[in-house]
């Protein structure tokens, strides 16, 4: 009874105990109707409660209960462990064009490059040469010499050396002259010398003497050019008997020079055209798109999948008839699997796993942009000794028509650009005396108001006799040159003079009479020893 509160019960409620129910028999003959129950002779008979009876020993144990039914849903699963690392990938494809890098460190410098070859001498020119030319035309070609002017931008350098004469007239003149092309030039001005003479006529005066005609033109277009020696009249003078080329060598040389360098320092002082232009150098990349090759495939993820138990629980058997019940039966059959459960939340990123094997070198990526201009190198050896471009000037005056005596009579200002150089110098133009005997006049130059003295001056001088009474009145175009040596770089005033000559009576001079006249500076390399 204190085994289980239902046998405890179950005692309490059970009446067994039923009245009796005491039956007369119609046919009883009177006898004492109060005889007990149980006598030898069956009496129906209605019973008081009686004592509750010892307790039943336990019934057998019940049988095993029916299955139970299948399992809630089970609990979403534990979070699975990191995956294993995947094999490593194949190699990309090559990768887009990197940014420019930082500038490299500067290298070192290279060595020496092998030696050139020998250079050519840059020089073009021509002389045609005639011997014993003897032309006594008065007007006309007399001879003409053709050349091949390579380049728009340098000038043509002329001269004709030989002997020019007139004769048998007084107060005359002749004019020999250059052409280019049937054509003077005018850049700057003509290239032309003359000969005069007064008192010649009745055959008094046969002057041949060699003469030399010079100057330079430009602005001649390059090609052929026909370079021309003519004679003819000059400007508001009686015209004469003109001979060319007696009884010697005559020559017209023609040479292609360059620019004058001192007016081209100049332009590029005075313009910023001539600015060093910074060019830049524009430098073009290309820029390679690249396609992912990768495959489409997708990782596969798949759920880890967990399996959940399932707890059933029997119910207990049906208690026994009246008495205790019997012990609790047998654990019931496990009920089926429920339901798979829902995935489980994404687990945690494992932990890094060992790198994979290093891929294969990719392609040669694309050239980089050019990096910034490296910082100047060191000096290299000093070279070889150069050569001297050509860096020259002249000064033209058309009818200078200078009667002074003594003086200065023109300048011409140069730029020398090395204090290793010489000065080439030259006149040419018409000079002349007048009116004396016995007497004499000296031209010469002088560089910033001083004769040259290295190696000496440089000078020219007419002298006459029986010139007076206005008997000799000898324009003729004369040359005087030479080279002065170490005359100082830089701005250079070249001067032309005229003064008297040493111990020698003086005279009435006059310079450039009716016709141009130029100053012609060159810088020329040193002399050999």
């Amino acid at each position: 009874m204190n085994a289980s509160p239902i046998l405890t019960l179950l005692v309490l409620i059970l009446p067994l105990i039923t009245s009796c129910l005491a039956v007369t028999d119609n046919n009883n003959d009177g006898k004492d109707s109060n005889r007990a129950c149980g006598h030898s002779h069956w009496m129906h008979c209605s019973c008081a409660p009686g004592i509750p009876g010892i307790p039943g020993s336990p019934g057998l144990a019940g049988p095993a209960g029916v299955a139970g039914s299948p399992g809630p849903r089970g609990q979403a699963g534990d979070k699975g462990e990191a995956g294993t690392l995947g094999t490593p990938g194949s190699t990309g494809r090559e990768g887009p064009q990197g940014i420019k890098g930082d500038a490299g460190d500067k290298g070192s410098q290279g060595a020496p490059g092998p030696q050139g070859l020998p250079g050519t001498l840059g020089s073009n020119w021509k002389q045609c040469v005639f011997k014993n030319l003897n032309d006594d035309r008065d007007i006309g070609l007399v001879k003409e010499c053709v050349f091949n002017k390579l380049s728009p931008n340098t000038g043509l350098r002329v001269y004709w050396n030989g002997a020019l004469s007139i004769y048998n007239c007084h107060a005359c003149c002749k004019r020999w002259y250059f052409t280019f092309n049937d054509v003077e030039c005018s850049a700057p001005a003509a290239i032309d010398g003359l000969v005069y003479m007064v008192h010649g006529n009745g055959n008094k005066k046969n002057l041949h003497r060699v003469r030399q005609i010079e100057g330079v033109c430009e602005k001649v277009p390059p090609g052929i050019v026909r370079v021309g020696f003519w004679v003819g009249n000059c400007q508001s003078v009686k015209s004469a008997d003109a001979y060319t080329g007696w009884n010697s060598v005559s020559r017209i040389y023609v040479e292609e020079i360059n620019r004058d360098l001192t007016d081209l320092l100049s332009t590029m002082n005075a313009s910023p055209i001539w600015t060093l232009l910074v060019l830049i150098l524009p430098l073009i990349t290309s820029c390679l798109a690249v396609t992912d090759d990768n495959s489409n495939g997708k990782n596969s993820n798949g759920a880890c999948g967990h399996s959940h138990c399932m707890h059933c629980s029997c119910a207990p058997g049906i208690p026994g008839i009246p008495g205790s019940p019997g012990p609790a039966g047998p654990a019931g059959v496990a009920g089926s699997p429920g339901p798979r459960g829902q995935a489980g939340d994404k687990g945690d990123a494992g932990t890094p796993g060992t790198p994979g094997t290093p891929g294969s070198t990719g392609r040669e990526g694309p050239q980089g942009a050019a990096g910034d201009k490296g910082s100047q190198g060191a000096p290299g050896p000093q070279g070889p000794p150069g050569t001297l471009g050509s860096n020259w000037k002249q000064c033209v005056f058309k009818n200078l028509n200078d009667d002074r005596d003594s003086g200065l009579v023109k300048e011409c200002v140069f730029n020398k650009l090395s204090p290793n150089t010489g000065l080439r110098v030259y006149w040419n133009g018409a000079l002349r005396i007048y009116n004396c005997h016995a007497c004499c006049r000296r031209w010469y130059f002088t560089f910033n108001d001083v004769e040259c003295s290295a190696p000496a001056a440089i000078e020219g001088l007419v002298y006459m006799v029986h010139g007076n009474g206005s008997k000799k009145n000898l324009h003729r175009v004369r040359q005087i040159e030479g080279v002065c040596e170490k005359v100082p770089p830089g701005n250079v005033r070249v001067g032309f003079w005229v003064g008297n000559c040493q111990s020698v009576t003086s005279a009435d001079a006059y310079t450039g009479w009716n016709s141009v006249s130029r100053i012609y500076v060159e810088e020329v390399p040193p002399p050999q020893d």
